[in-house]
């Protein structure tokens, strides 16, 4: 019994493939019978770059609100390390307030 090889494809045509798609130009089956690809791919494709992108744009909200709360309170508390800063943040439930603003 032989083994069928997967075909791996780099990031940047999975990207190039699902914004063909989502412009709305071709149909995924016309794109599929052009690029060799099956239309589920294509439609994983469009599903994964839509995640990424949504969700990096909430990563870097909560990055930012994160770091200007670490600022403010390290000017109040120059002291404190990582763990003394992870502690009062998981005190006052700043952490969990800060993602839920994010989102």
């Amino acid at each position: 019994m032989s083994k069928t090889k997967r075909n791996r494809y780099a990031a940047e045509f999975k990207a190039k493939i699902a914004l063909e798609a989502i412009k709305g130009e071709q149909t995924v089956a016309e794109l599929a019978s052009r690029h060799g690809l099956h239309p589920g791919m294509i439609a994983n494709c469009c599903q994964s770059t839509v995640r990424r992108a949504t969700t990096s744009r909430t990563e870097n909200r909560l990055n930012i609100e994160l770091m200007r709360l670490i600022d403010q309170q390290y000017l109040e508390t120059p002291w404190y390390g990582a763990r003394q800063m992870a502690r009062h943040f998981r005190r006052q439930g700043t952490v969990s307030a800060a993602s839920a603003s994010a989102a």
